[in-house]
């Protein structure tokens, strides 16, 4: 998610690959805009096991 720095609304950055912006809209409460989106690199071997260890070693969101 972003924040336009003239409208300060927000909007959807982008999305991994197989998942739509209509399916990101799906499971939110409230609606954004997403004609900016574009499709973001899945993490590396190397970030998954740096959000796993570092940032969630005991599990309880990755």
């Amino acid at each position: 998610m972003g924040f336009d720095e003239h409208t300060r609304q927000m909007f959807l950055i982008g999305c991994f690959p197989g998942i739509t912006p209509d399916q990101i809209l799906d499971n939110m409460e409230f609606e954004i805009r997403t004609d900016r989106a574009v499709e973001i690199p899945v993490p590396t071997e190397t970030e998954l096991t740096l959000l796993r260890e570092k940032c969630d070693p005991h599990g309880l969101i990755l």
